[in-house]
């Protein structure tokens, strides 16, 4: 990891991150989404097949069945039929970092950073990555509900694509000929 020498974020690849994988605007990184889809399927997965009293037994139902044909096999395609689902669309920023950032700006002079630094009380960039973990945090929650949810809906999202994909070439190929 480089550290840029003016606002010391570490850099990963060329791209700004907050030392954690994920990047700045709050998006976390792929290989984030790709555990946390698997937290969820192992959780959902443990809940469905378990038994009250919390042992596991793996009994093959058909919900087992489709959880796991929509972890392998679901979910990547509507990933692959829909990429724009793949990003966090909610970039949770909190009101203590706008204020913050509103109330100190975004650049420093030497001296700010100097004094930043070696002030024993909490600095401006202490409280504001703290202030960011927080929202990250947030993020990657929100993230891990919307895969799960995209993950449980897979595939009857996956056939109203293809339905509405379908739907338009087949409108298309009659208009084409009925104007001829």
């Amino acid at each position: 990891m480089l550290v840029n020498q003016l606002d010391h974020s570490p850099k990963v690849n060329g791209q700004a991150t907050n030392g954690r994988g994920i990047h700045e605007k709050g998006f976390p990184l792929n290989r984030f989404r790709l555990h946390s889809l698997r937290d969820f399927f192992v959780i959902a997965f443990y809940a469905v097949t378990a038994e009250p009293s919390g042992r596991f037994h793996l009994h093959w139902t058909l919900t087992n069945i489709y959880l796991t044909s929509a972890y392998f096999f679901g979910h990547p395609l509507l990933m692959c039929l829909l990429p724009r689902l793949a990003h966090n669309p909610f970039q949770m920023i909190s009101v203590a970092s706008r204020a913050l950032n509103d109330a100190t700006g975004q650049h420093q002079t030497i001296t700010q950073i100097y004094h930043n630094a070696v002030n024993p009380v909490s600095s401006r960039d202490m409280l504001l990555s703290q202030n960011e973990y927080r929202d990250d945090m947030m993020s990657i929650s929100v993230s891990f509900v919307i895969h799960g949810c995209l993950l449980l809906l897979s595939w009857p999202l996956i056939g109203l694509v293809l339905l509405g994909r379908g739907g338009k070439v087949l409108i298309h190929r009659l208009m084409i000929r009925f104007t001829r």
